[in-house]
């Protein structure tokens, strides 16, 4: 992902006040660049990953921190719980700041979508979490050059 979009993105986790880890507030622009997918994990072709990020465009925010979350956090079985369950509450956060209270249906059909990406996550993500590995921004960074 570009920088200029990264940076986006980083302005709207900071505006919606969204939870990431400490050290994902002090990472570089240029790893955060390598570590984004969008939503979806790296064995979905690229096109598919698009068509989700679009798709589900109101929520991309959450995403950059989520795959973050997969890619640093140690691998274990508790922390890849934890990185889904920050992503569902950001994905919640972002409801909350973006709709008002009375846009009960729009608010209603965003909490549909946040629960279909936390379940899809936690249903299909273990694999894609436990492959994600530091070692491979080498790859990444590698093949950009």
């Amino acid at each position: 992902m570009n920088e200029k979009h990264i940076a986006t993105l980083l302005a709207q986790i900071r505006e919606y006040n969204l939870d990431t880890d400490m050290d994902f507030k002090f990472e570089d622009i240029q790893v955060l660049s390598l570590v984004y997918n969008g939503c979806g994990p790296d064995w979905l072709s690229l096109s598919t990953r698009e068509f989700l990020t679009d798709f589900f465009d109101f929520f991309e925010p959450a995403f950059l921190p989520h795959d973050w979350d997969f890619l640093f956090l140690p691998k274990n079985e508790k922390n890849f719980h934890r990185a889904n369950r920050r992503l569902r509450s950001n994905c919640l956060r972002l409801i909350n700041c973006k709709h008002h209270w009375w846009q009960l249906i729009s608010r209603r059909r965003r909490k549909i979508q946040a629960q279909l990406i936390y379940a899809a996550c936690e249903e299909f993500g273990f694999g894609g979490y436990m492959a994600a590995l530091p070692e491979k921004l080498t790859e990444k960074y590698n093949a950009k050059m």
